[in-house]
């Protein structure tokens, strides 16, 4: 053990001292040839300078660290001396490898890295699950919220953790520093007092809010700012804690800002964080923390030292056994929240697999391109591979020389990757739905060390063909490759045929996947919505927040709204509703309908003005739409939509019909007109029965204005005015998300908008690639068979046939590789068919488009390299040779 200890410090000595050591050696050896100079036989004896140098070298040093680190700088300069081929392999895998490290950065965020606070391990998430395991119909369909008084009884009723914290999502809310000066929204967080305590989190500068600043009876209004917020928009001054500043109009304090690394739990993003007891004040629906009907906070715990989540999940079962109201038909469920709550990789989580799949099928075209360089510029390695074996160079030796050449390309392709997918970051989020503002999709450790995986399995699939093809060359028939050149025997280019074969096939299933997807996209954004959605800028006012005691302060709160609005120039119409389109939250009444003795249950009520119908172009189908003759001293009416008429007229005329609410049977509303059906919320969803109930007979508070202007001109500058407008009737009305209807659509269908644009760039990548592949499959053939070409000429083939011969051998990779793709198509159409929207099963027209389209691009690819062998001069083809 001693020796091996003694030898091992020798060895490291050697490697710090190799300079010395080398002159040392070489002076002894001087010296012995000096004293047998005299003596010319005696040097025989002694041997070979260099192979005694050798010998020395392998007593003191490393001889595996040796050998490879002399492989890697005899690799780095074959790589170096090929410039362009290095260069064009480089980008290849960085294309590869960076859109893998971009999609798995997403991946990373949500499944895998770990909140940002101290001991993460031991957070619980509260959620709220079925008895039958499914989430209660009749509840939130998120079922990680709850109301604000079944969080107290939570936080007073478990004692397996230390805290619970609850987490409200505040969205598009307005923040100023001065009054009267605008900013665009900003989304933060509403959070317990304990939020910055319990989890941990750090504050870069100030300190965190704590419960006192969150009791009712505390005076201070404060707020922590993100630490990305702070220096985006407030350049990272430090003055800033102290400072007064306007959230919603309501004055607050900045008392802190966060550190780096915390960007906010909440869906909504992660801007600042205000404690609970301003709910009323900054969030629109009035003071929600006594509502146990209205559920909106996330609920997030610390388990006590040595309890485990199945105590916790123990407790919370008899527990939600106890609670009544909302909790009474639902049972409460602890789950790891460690990673945060799960409503994203819930709502994500597929999607993000589906585009998995397509950067690991554009990692794998990147591969075989690269494979077929490889093996490309192998045709003119034959004699330095030749040479080395000649002089002894073993097959495992040169397998792992050309191993590590592909690993240095791998390598440096990672790093490449690396900063593609760091600059992919930004596109990410510009097409990511805005639910992903408070996630970090930051490049950390996880997504490096995947990175360094594909990398090395990268090099593994592009380099183990070319590798085995150095292996396999002969001493005598590399030395003579140098000297003649023959035509090429077929087999000789069947494996980079069969590699482009490859990559055209799957860029026609990365290509039949973006086009899906695209069609997909196209036929949500073609579907008739039953209104008109060009040129109408809504916007969700908090009506609560005026504190009117009856219905007729809110008539004329509604008609100076909508006199103050209408009088901006280029509005053609306005209307205030107590439910928007594209809102998906409406009133319901339970109602008789005349002839039939059922109670209809939680009919859809909207309470709109006059022009409501008018301003959303919603198309009439029977009778009229409200007017100035539907006053409150005349007969009350109604507006239908067709989903009505048809489930409780089916075959009649329902204009002229009555129905009333269960408790006015003396007070009936008559069906004046039936309207078109609209999409109300989902475009997937079939429509439900509706009524539209004029503001003017069923006054009320309403929480959506509707603006319809003249152009797209006018869009822009009614969209800067509209909101001072109705802060100038009312500051309590704080006006939020306010959007056109186009940007209200982009938001609901924000999973099909990522799927179909980042396929789309996938898609167009994989045809790039592949097109590259058969231009530099086709160039090589025409290189190394410029003698036989030249020979063609030489016996009179037309140019014009030996452009063809060229195509057909083009035609001959790239029909095979369609053929494939389509099957590869066929194939996968339905693990996709879930995500389309109208998927219209095997559609062959579209299959056909994509293979022709492949084909002819493919073929293009092929034309230069064809054209350049039909120009080759027979004289200097044959005298090069």
């Amino acid at each position: 053990m001693r020796e091996l200890i003694r030898t091992f410090k020798l060895r490291v000595r050697a490697l710090i001292k190799r300079r010395q050591l080398e002159r040392d050696l070489e002076d002894e050896l001087s010296y012995h040839l000096e004293l047998r100079r005299a003596n010319a036989p005696s040097r025989a004896p002694f041997g070979n300078v260099t192979l005694i140098q050798e010998a020395c070298r392998e007593m003191w040093t490393f001889n595996r660290v040796e050998d490879v680190w002399r492989d890697v700088r005899h690799g780095a300069r074959i790589l170096w001396r090929a410039p362009i081929h290095t260069l064009t392999i480089v980008l290849l895998l960085a294309i590869g490898i960076g859109a893998n490290g971009a999609i798995f950065s997403l991946i990373s965020a949500l499944f895998i890295r770990d909140l940002p606070v101290d001991r993460p391990e031991e957070l619980v998430v509260i959620s709220r699950m079925g008895r039958t395991g499914t989430t209660e119909p009749s509840l939130p369909a998120n079922p990680w919220i709850f109301s604000h008084p079944l969080f107290e009884d939570l936080r007073k009723g478990l004692s397996s953790v230390r805290g619970l914290v609850a987490i409200g999502d505040l969205a598009n809310a307005r923040f100023a520093l001065e009054r009267n000066e605008e900013l665009s929204d900003i989304s933060g967080s509403i959070v317990s007092g304990n939020y910055f305590e319990l989890l941990g989190i750090r504050m870069a500068i100030g300190r965190a809010f704590n419960e006192t600043d969150d009791s009712r009876q505390s005076p201070n209004a404060v707020m922590v700012l993100s630490n990305a917020f702070w220096k985006t928009h407030l350049g990272g001054d430090v003055g800033v804690i102290g400072r007064r500043v306007f959230l919603s109009g309501q004055p607050l304090t900045v008392i802190g800002v966060a550190a780096e690394e915390h960007h906010g739990l909440g869906s909504a993003g992660g801007d600042f964080w205000v404690p609970l007891n301003l709910q009323p004040v900054v969030r629109p629906g009035g003071d929600l923390r006594s509502n146990s009907g209205s559920a909106w906070l996330r609920i997030i715990g610390r388990l006590k030292p040595g309890v485990s989540i199945q105590q916790a999940q123990a407790e919370l079962t008899v527990l939600s056994s106890q609670l009544t109201g909302e909790s009474l038909a639902s049972a409460l469920q602890a789950e790891s929240g460690r990673k945060g709550f799960g409503n994203l990789r819930g709502q994500y989580g597929t999607s993000l697999q589906v585009l998995f799949g397509a950067v690991g099928l554009l990692l794998l075209m990147a591969c075989a391109n690269v494979a077929s360089l490889l093996l490309a510029r192998m045709g003119a390695r034959q004699r330095e591979i030749a040479v080395r074996q000649a002089l002894g160079c073993s097959r495992a030796r040169l397998i792992r020389r050309f191993f590590i050449e592909s690993l240095i390309l791998a390598g440096c392709g990672g790093l490449l990757g690396l900063v593609f997918a760091a600059g992919a970051r930004g596109f990410i989020l510009k097409v990511a739905p805005e639910s992903f503002a408070s996630v970090d999709i930051s490049l950390d450790s996880n997504v490096l060390l995947f990175t360094i995986v594909v990398s090395f399995v990268a090099a593994i699939l592009f380099g183990l063909a070319p590798t085995l093809r150095a292996s396999q060359i002969a001493i005598e028939g590399g030395l003579k490759s140098a000297s003649r050149s023959t035509t090429g025997a077929p087999s000789r280019y069947a494996l980079n045929k069969a590699l482009v074969v490859i990559q055209v096939a799957l860029s026609v299933a990365l290509a039949a996947g973006a086009v899906l997807f695209g069609q997909s996209l196209y036929r949500l954004y073609s579907i008739d919505p039953g209104f008109d959605r060009r040129h109408v800028i809504t916007a969700t006012l908090n009506t609560r927040a005026l504190g009117y005691r009856n219905d007729e302060q809110y008539a004329g709160m509604a008609k100076r709204l909508l006199d103050r609005v209408s009088a901006l120039p280029g509005i053609r119409s306005v209307s205030v509703a107590s439910s928007g389109f594209l809102t998906g939250t409406f009133r319901t009444l339970d109602v008789f309908i005349e002839g039939q003795e059922t109670l209809i249950d939680n009919l859809r009520i909207n309470q709109v003005s006059r022009d409501f119908l008018a301003t959303l172009g919603v198309r009439i189908v029977a009778g009229r739409v409200f007017s100035a003759a539907d006053s409150p001293a005349a007969p009350r009416a109604a507006v239908i939509n067709e989903a009505f008429a048809r489930s409780y007229f089916a075959g009649q005329n329902a204009v002229g019909k009555r129905f009333w609410p269960e408790d006015e049977r003396d007070r009936p509303i008559e069906i004046i007109g039936v309207v078109k059906d609209s999409k109300y919320n989902d475009f997937r969803e079939a429509s439900l029965p509706l009524a539209f109930l004029p503001l003017e007979q069923f006054p009320g508070r309403f929480n959506h204005v509707q603006l319809r202007v003249e152009s797209d001109r006018a869009l822009a500058g009614v969209m800067s005015s509209v909101r001072q407008t109705i802060l100038d009737v009312d500051s309590r009305l704080q006006p939020s998300r306010v959007e056109t209807l186009d940007q209200s659509l982009d938001r609901i269908i924000s999973r099909d908008i990522l799927l179909a644009r980042i396929s789309a760039v996938f898609g167009a990548l994989g045809i790039l690639i592949s097109c590259f592949g058969v231009y530099g499959m086709i160039s090589y053939l025409v290189a190394s068979r410029t003698a036989e070409i030249g020979i063609r000429l030489a016996i009179g083939a037309r140019p014009g046939q030996v452009h063809w011969h060229v195509i057909r051998n083009a035609i001959e990779v790239v029909a095979p590789g369609v053929a494939i793709g389509v099957v590869l198509i066929l194939a996968g159409e339905r693990l996709i068919e879930s995500f389309l929207f109208e998927a219209r099963g095997r559609d062959v027209l579209t299959h056909a488009a994509i293979a022709g389209g492949i084909l002819f691009t493919a073929l293009l690819a092929a034309y230069f390299p064809a054209r350049a062998a039909a120009r080759v001069d027979p004289i200097i083809a044959l005298r090069s040779e």
